[in-house]
């Protein structure tokens, strides 16, 4: 373990020494849009983010390295062997090869557990590196377009909830590694603001770029989180080999009207892979604002309702379809570069077997604080209170993360 950390910790030396960090200041105000499909849209150097931009009307190359060692440490647990450690590292590298101002190919590699710890402590075990995205991107002033393996717009909870654990939930109905295309168009009214009307067509992954390398994992694994390699018997919503799932989006802000405040609604039809019967429909809508309190005093709330009819999420509880609803609501409050973060997520299930409705109600509930260090490095420790399927868990969590742009 200790031969482990050191050597992720030289690496880190070693990157910082080999290229600039991406400074917070520098790093554009994200949005969920067709329009900001970048080198990167995660967050992982806390809000260090974003791309060098090319010279315009010149080829060029941009590239930026996100690096997380993370640790979750389940103090209250049941059964008591579920109490453990883990230590793990998330990491994505990615590059833009810009042709034009317009048009790019856009690339990335993930390094991540592909299962989740089962009894057992562990550190950095169980990691593997796959090809996350690629694909053509064209991006005009009011028309952007883009095909190949993308992640799919749906839902700004995986991204944005506030704090360390505040996307826990949010994982199940995140869209990804998906192979298809979307259009989008941007329109201006002026003081109501920007917004964007989104179309996305695709299927699941089962091509080349979604073999997993370093660590295979073994199909039937119950805490499996992704093959080794897609196929179509592995089942799953969109897995289906057909063009047939979609999402249709509507994202914008209110201009001068309400500055700082930005919306998503959206919806998707998912179709029935190998076991299910039905396609899955489901809803979107989440609201996030910037109040700024002082000078480099920031309230950043948000909120979203999700709505999943016919769904498997999460597909590592049970494959049955159910229909789930989500609802996220958290803050963050931020003081020059300390923040501190707070959210809630209740999930519920309604069971349709034999007539006889099963419902079940989860609840999630975790804080953090942190700090965002002006060299690009983020520190922040966490604890979640959760409730799943009846069981209370308790966990404290701990993260360093830096991103480096090339």
């Amino acid at each position: 373990m200790i031969r482990k950390l050191a050597i992720v910790g030289a690496s880190l030396l070693v990157l910082a020494t080999l290229a600039g960090p991406v400074s917070a200041d520098d790093a554009d105000d994200k949005q969920i849009s067709a329009f900001s499909r970048k080198v990167s849209k995660k967050d992982s150097g806390g809000e260090a983010k974003g791309e060098k931009k090319p010279t315009p009307g010149q080829p060029s190359v941009s590239a930026l390295l996100e690096v997380n060692v993370e640790n979750d440490f389940f103090y209250k647990a049941t059964p008591k062997q579920n109490r453990l450690n883990d230590l793990y590292t998330k990491t994505e590298a990615s590059l833009g090869l810009h042709l034009s101002d317009e048009f790019s190919l856009q690339s990335a590699l993930k390094y991540e557990p592909i299962r989740s710890p089962n009894v057992h402590s562990r550190s950095f075990e169980d990691q593997a590196v796959w090809v996350d995205r690629l694909f053509a991107n064209y991006q005009g002033k009011e028309l952007a377009a883009y095909v190949g393996k993308y992640h799919p717009t749906f839902s700004i909870g995986y991204d944005r909830a506030p704090g360390f654990f505040g996307n826990d939930y949010a994982e199940d109905y995140e869209l990804k590694e998906k192979v298809g295309f979307g259009v989008g168009w941007k329109f201006d009214v002026g003081e109501a603001g920007e917004h964007e009307i989104l179309f996305e067509l695709f299927q699941s992954d089962r091509w080349l770029t979604s073999k997993s390398f370093i660590h295979r994992a073994k199909r039937g694994d119950n805490n499996l989180g992704r093959p080794s390699r897609g196929q179509e018997r592995d089942g799953g919503l969109s897995n289906d080999g057909n063009f047939d799932s979609y999402v249709v989006a509507l994202n914008g802000d209110l201009g001068k009207a309400l500055p700082n405040f930005a919306y998503h609604l959206a919806y998707r039809r998912q179709g029935p892979g190998i076991g299910q019967t039905t396609a899955e429909h489901g809803y979107v809508g989440a609201l996030q604002y910037g109040v700024e309190l002082g000078t480099d005093v920031w309230f950043k709330p948000m909120a979203e309702y999700v709505k999943l009819r016919n769904t498997i999420a999460p597909v590592t509880q049970s494959s049955i379809e159910r229909d789930a609803t989500y609802i996220t609501t958290g803050f963050e409050f931020s003081v020059k570069e300390w923040f501190w973060a707070v959210s809630r997520t209740g999930r519920n299930f309604d069971v349709q077997n034999n007539n006889a409705n099963a419902e079940t109600h989860d609840r999630l509930v975790a804080t953090s604080v942190g700090y965002r260090f002006p060299f690009g490095l983020v520190t922040e420790f966490g604890w979640k209170d959760d409730r799943n399927a009846g069981v209370n868990s308790k966990a404290l969590g701990a993260r360093i993360g830096y991103a480096i742009e090339f």
